[in-house]
């Protein structure tokens, strides 16, 4: 009988920092104060407004309700599913479709990011 060998599976992954700075540079945004940038009506329950003003910050909505996260880790975010979600505000929405519109997801619409802070 032959035992196993111990194999590494690694998948490829983007960098979050780096995706995330692409798309800030190529679309002349900040995504953690997008209130700045958002044109969308922002009085709804969609717009958080922890001191009585909208704050948008896509970094917070995505460890708040997509995925789980520790320093220097790697995670699966289903993007496409968040992006077709009723219930992903509509702010979120535009966010992601730039980062859909720029990078590749796997065949079952899932990105693969390394966080590192």
């Amino acid at each position: 009988m032959i035992k196993p060998e111990l194999k590494h599976n690694y998948c490829k992954a983007y960098d979050y920092n780096a995706l995330i700075r692409f798309i800030e540079d190529k679309y002349n945004i900040k995504v953690r104060k997008y209130q700045e940038y958002y044109k969308g009506d922002m009085s709804g329950n969609d717009c958080p407004k922890p001191s009585g003003k909208p704050y948008l910050d896509f970094w917070h909505w995505l460890i708040e309700s997509q995925i789980e996260v520790k320093n220097d880790c790697q995670e699966m975010f289903f993007i496409e599913d968040a992006y077709e979600d009723k219930e992903t505000p509509k702010w979120v929405k535009e966010i992601l479709k730039m980062i859909i519109d720029n990078f590749e997801t796997d065949n079952e619409g899932v990105m693969h990011l390394f966080i590192s802070w």
